[in-house]
């Protein structure tokens, strides 16, 4: 399951930067952006710590990213989100 998780967070990268750069995917990247939050959500609601750094990345790179799609809003936020988002993802898939 967290390979799956790993390969869902690196799709979801993809697709963001092909829509903040490129203006491509702009439906799709935002359709699992959304599951992507709401993945973050229950992270932190399995987790039962606020502050847990998992699904603060999830939830912070959702939210960010939705509005630089939609609202060309805090772009370079976003872009870091996403790289620690992906990071996140690299490590949680490199033992497989």
């Amino acid at each position: 399951m967290i390979i799956f998780y790993g390969i869902f967070d690196l799709l979801t990268i993809l697709l963001s930067f092909a829509s903040i750069y490129f203006s491509v995917y702009k439906n799709a990247a935002i359709i699992s952006l959304v599951i992507l939050g709401f993945k973050g959500l229950w992270t932190l609601n399995t987790t039962k710590n606020v502050l847990d750094p998992l699904g603060l990345i999830d939830l912070g790179a959702c939210v960010a990213t939705l509005l630089t799609i939609q609202f060309g809003l805090f772009t370079k936020f976003s872009v870091v989100m996403l790289l620690l988002l992906g990071w996140k993802s690299y490590i949680s898939i490199k033992p497989f």
